[in-house]
């Protein structure tokens, strides 16, 4: 590559940040969710609304609380993703108590997440699919080990 301050100089450009894991787990992060996004906009939903929706699959009945806490969701934007997921007819609120409410699917909600769960699988198999399995296996039990509430402020 040629140096634009010194034409007559040849140089090899040097990533300064090659070294660091985060920048490299930031730029693969990156990637994927845009990948997913596109992916995922066929079906009208982001993916902060698609791991709602199967978060909910999961534990049919559970607080919006409870979905925020285990996603990293901020409790002023639950409201408006739940109310968004149900305007779009994915989930419904059900009386538990006096106070409170439970998320479940709707009959559209559950054919939507089985879609939205090929969706990931497929775009695993684009991000990841030059790791072979056991590769893909050990990558994800060392990134699951990382215990997010040390590095959070």
């Amino acid at each position: 590559m040629r140096n634009k301050l010194n034409p007559g100089q040849d140089f090899e450009p040097v990533n300064p940040l090659k070294p660091y894991l985060g920048y490299h787990l930031r730029r693969i992060s990156a990637a994927s969710m845009a990948s997913l996004s596109f992916s995922l906009s066929e079906l009208g939903i982001r993916p902060s609304e698609a791991t709602v929706v199967l978060f909910v699959e999961a534990a049919p009945g559970v607080r919006q609380s409870l979905i925020g806490k285990y996603l990293g969701i901020r409790r002023a934007n639950m409201a408006p993703l739940i109310a968004g997921l149900e305007s779009k007819g994915l989930c419904r609120k059900k009386a538990l108590d006096g106070r409170s409410s439970g998320i479940q699917l709707t009959p559209s909600g559950i054919r939507c997440a089985e879609i939205i769960k090929q969706k990931i699988q497929e775009n695993e198999q684009r991000s990841f699919g030059q790791l072979s399995a056991k590769e893909y296996k050990v990558l994800l039990k060392l990134v699951s080990s990382i215990n997010l509430d040390m590095i959070s402020l």
